[in-house]
């Protein structure tokens, strides 16, 4: 397929984020820094961020504008979003003195919250605001503080080509300031040039002020065959702590990244061997292990490293750069071992899996989950088709049905889009409207919700999605739960989708008295949650009729006024003067805030009569579970049968035994995997009939065992 123009790609942002207006009923200029950060958000540049519009005064009545910020953990910085969305059809130049102005008023927030001086700026603020001043405090407070504030610019326009990088002298409270612009043109080459979703990040070793050294290594051979050569170095502890400052959580790794915090980025014990024994810095500490696609040589040392990544080690960094900025310890004795791999694959998609492996087995032994590998696992798959095939009844005024979108692959309902004809995109937007789609981290905020967990999903999207990777890779695990995951869930999770978007747009279009227009997400979380509790509490032998809310597609208005009366009452709630913690965003994360909710509304009562056509004997419901399930159960069984007897295994199941029986110390394969493995021989040569899901899944343990152990 062709790529589009940058053109082309402007006038499909400009669409999704004036779609997006259509469907909140708000202006464009938010749906459109909304949508960009949505798109970041799966790159190193975005962690969490949270949007709202807020325009305000500062000191001599100097103008304050921002559309949200972001905390990053990983790296202790703060990121401001502010921008321009221009309404005209042809790109236009945007001017230095433009970004310059929107960043200073972006960076005034920070200013006047962390001098809190400005009782008349203390005093306009509420909801998201506040919040946000109340955040920037606490983390100005805490032990690790604040490494740099970041004003982000973002525009569907073109940075000038006479403005290369536009510097920011402001420090605030002796915190660095930045300016990163995100113009149409760095937008495309990310988010279309760039083959695996992240810009090209060059490290100059020589390049760096005063300390650039470089680095001398050992190279480690490897098979012709691989894609990869291997080195053994040494960096300095001022380089490695200077380059994490410079580029912050970018250079992290995507599961070290989400392992990493402001709780776990200082390490005790590596901070002791800092403060008391820099010189055997080298010996106590097991180094790091790293990636990148590149690298150069002079004289025999590395000079340049390419798309660097940190796969392991991700403390040890932390705990540098932490030491010397935070701290001012000298670190100039310290020294780092470090393992490098370069990694040479042609194809993108490969090169992503092979640094996903090295990344796994580097952090077998850590507190690295699996759930941080969780983004290409078979469940989302498994959706993906179940998608494609599970047809939306018509909705009202429609005669036509319509498809909930799984987004599997980031950008992919954007993408589908991007060579349609106006007629094309309009069809396609019949056919999969942009309200029904399903990115993967709402899918996972959908799912905890309608489980219990408001409280996580507060927490924000990485940390859901880990959560509920969590729960699907133990359920995967065992095939009776594995089969749970089937089309009437599929449909389930839609059906908390509509009544999430649904209270959406009902709080943010309709002018109730009752919401000042902050902490939406987190109340909306919270009283879906909390109605699916009471309504588990208030009927016997009854429960939700996710059926025929599939059928109609959108909750009636009966089902959404029940809704917004719990809403209401966990509003107030939430912003309760009572609750523990000053900061509503960050009490909303805690476990006791969903304790205190349960038990404030013990009592609550839903009115069930207004309901009535939502609220079905268990019996109904269990039994198109059960139908479901029983269909997956022999999906699962024929998609494990294919797996066993495929091309690249049927001809070598035969070669198996005699490996395990040479390796049998390494393999420990038990009698019972054994007996399957003789079973899907006997299978494959025609000398017995179809083995069970479960011995297949024994037979396929000790493949992939021996397979681990070398076998080919």
């Amino acid at each position: 397929m062709a790529r589009p123009t940058i053109e082309e790609f402007r006038k499909t942002l400009m669409h999704e984020a004036r779609l997006s207006a259509s469907l909140s009923g708000t202006g464009n200029t938010l749906p459109f820094m909304e949508y960009i950060l949505s798109e970041l958000q799966g790159t190193n540049f975005i962690d969490d961020p949270k949007t709202f519009y807020w325009s305000g005064k500062g000191a001599s009545n100097s103008e304050i504008l921002l559309f949200g910020y972001d905390y990053d953990e990983a790296d202790n910085s703060i990121s401001i979003y502010t921008g321009l969305f221009s309404e005209t059809d042809e790109i236009t130049t945007i001017t230095r003195s433009q970004i310059d102005d929107k960043a200073k008023r972006a960076l005034r927030f920070a200013k006047e919250s962390l001098t809190d001086k400005n009782s008349q700026f203390i005093s306009s603020l509420e909801n998201d605001a506040a919040d946000f001043k109340e955040l920037l405090q606490e983390l100005d407070r805490s032990p690790t503080g604040i490494s740099k504030i970041k004003a982000v610019f973002i525009t569907n326009d073109r940075l000038s080509s006479r403005v290369k990088k536009i510097e920011s002298n402001e420090v605030i409270k002796d915190i660095p300031t930045e300016i990163q612009i995100w113009d149409i043109e760095r937008l495309y080459n990310l988010l279309i040039i760039a083959t695996n979703g992240n810009e090209e990040l060059v490290i100059d070793l020589l390049a760096i002020e005063n300390i650039g050294v470089p680095l001398p290594f050992l190279e480690v051979p490897q098979d012709e065959e691989n894609h990869f050569s291997c080195y053994l170095s040494v960096i300095p502890g001022k380089i490695l702590a200077h380059i994490y400052t410079e580029h912050g959580s970018k250079l992290l790794e995507g599961n070290v990244r989400s392992f990493l915090s402001s709780k776990t980025a200082v390490n005790k014990k590596i901070q002791a061997t800092i403060n008391t024994e820099p010189s055997k810095f080298f010996v106590y500490n097991n180094g790091i292990s790293a990636t990148a696609t590149d690298v150069e040589f002079k004289n025999g040392c590395i000079t340049k490293l390419k798309n660097f990544q940190i796969i392991n080690g991700g403390q040890t960094t932390a705990s540098l750069a932490y030491a010397n900025k935070k701290r001012n310890v000298d670190i100039s004795q310290i020294s780092v071992p470090m393992k490098l791999t370069i990694v040479k694959e042609a194809d993108p998609v490969e090169m992503a899996s092979t640094i996903q492996k090295i990344s796994r087995s580097s952090n077998s032994q850590n507190k690295v989950s699996d759930a941080d590998f969780f983004a290409n696992h078979e469940f989302h798959i498994l959706m993906e088709k179940i998608s494609i095939r599970t047809q939306a009844p018509p909705e009202k005024s429609h005669t036509y049905g319509t498809y909930w979108f799984y987004e599997r692959a980031k950008g992919q309902y954007t993408q589908k889009k991007m060579f349609l004809t106006k007629a094309g995109i309009e069809k396609f937007e019949e056919e999969y409207p942009k309200g029904k789609l399903l990115s993967k981290t709402d899918f996972a905020k959908y799912h905890n919700i309608w489980k219990g967990f408001p409280q996580v999903v507060s927490r924000g999207a990485i940390t859901n999605f880990n959560h509920f990777a969590n729960t699907i890779e133990e359920d995967w695990e065992k095939q009776h739960k594995k089969a749970n995951y089937n089309d009437f869930y599929f449909k389930q999770v839609c059906c908390i989708a509509s009544l999430y978007r649904s209270l959406e747009k009902e709080i943010t279009v309709t002018k109730l008295d009752w919401y000042k227009g902050s902490y939406r997400a987190n109340v909306i979380a919270y009283t879906l949650s909390l109605f699916f509790k009471l309504l588990s509490q208030n009927v016997t032998n009854k429960v939700f009729n996710f059926p025929k809310l599939w059928n109609d597609q959108e909750p009636n208005v009966d089902l959404v006024h029940v809704l917004l009366q719990i809403a209401k009452a966990v509003y107030f709630e939430l912003i309760s003067p009572d609750r523990d913690v000053e900061n509503v965003t960050q009490w909303c994360k805690r476990e006791s805030c969903w304790k205190n909710i349960q038990t404030k509304f013990a009592n609550y009562k839903i009115d069930i009569g207004s309901i009535s056509p939502y609220i079905v004997s268990s019996e109904q419901v269990v039994s198109a579970k059960i139908d479901s399930k029983k269909s997956q159960k022999l999906d699962n069984e024929i998609n494990l049968l294919s797996q066993v007897v495929s091309q690249e295994k049927i001809e070598r199941w035969t070669y198996l035994p005699q490996y395990v029986e040479q390796h049998k110390n390494e393999i420990s394969p038990t009698i019972n995997e054994l007996q399957a493995v003789d079973a899907v021989i006997k299978m494959c040569t025609g000398k017995g009939g179809n083995v069970s899901d479960k011995m297949c899944l024994l037979a396929l343990s000790v493949w992939n065992k021996a397979t681990d152990n070398g076998w080919k």
